[in-house]
């Protein structure tokens, strides 16, 4: 059952979320009503992000990545590489596997790339793993964090974010580890 509400009672509705998130903290909030993505940003898209800890964004984050799982899990490609997203729930991560569509000369490149990460305000895309024909330990060599200090004005601009740059932020990272390992393999067997 779909049920509609006028602009004054959508008003009224996104002050009541707003007062039970001071209350209540936005992860209990989020949980508790089950928000879609969309609810979100109509009723609690509006909220300033300096509202808010880091701790309180990256709940935000997996909230939406762990609602999301048929997105995350389906990934993005470009037609030569493919991204999946998981959550590692023990850890509190958000994983990946970077890999080639074709099985030729295959290639992995597995990571962490999770938003507000241990109480930050940035993305550490951190890699572990890269394979191309045997298994290379990367874990150190390859890092990036991408900064997200004073990026968002609100949590609706964070939701879209998410959704939007995010995957493709990280798409573009592992190309570019992907390309530097390939470079140092030839020049290594050269």
């Amino acid at each position: 059952m779909k049920i509609l509400f006028s602009e004054s009672q959508s008003e009224s509705l996104s002050q009541l979320f707003e007062k039970s998130i001071k209350k209540n903290g936005l992860q209990t909030v989020l949980y508790r009503y089950k928000l879609s993505m969309k609810d979100a940003i109509k009723l609690i898209g509006h909220i300033p992000v300096n509202n808010f800890d880091s701790d309180d964004l990256y709940e935000l984050c997996m909230y939406f990545i762990s609602r999301n799982k048929n997105y995350w899990n389906e990934g993005i490609s470009d037609g030569d590489y493919r991204i999946t997203f998981e959550i590692d729930s023990f850890v509190g991560t958000v994983n990946f596997l970077f890999e080639s569509v074709s099985n030729e000369n295959k290639v992995e490149l597995h990571g962490m790339a999770t938003p507000y990460w241990d109480s930050n305000y940035f993305v550490p895309i951190d890699f572990d793993n890269f394979r191309f024909k045997k298994d290379y330990d990367i874990s150190g060599s390859y890092y990036e964090a991408i900064n997200l200090k004073n990026l968002f004005e609100n949590l609706g601009d964070i939701i879209q974010w998410l959704f939007k740059d995010y995957p493709f932020i990280v798409f573009e990272e592992c190309l570019k580890v992907v390309e530097d390992m390939e470079e140092n393999l030839h020049n290594f067997h050269s």
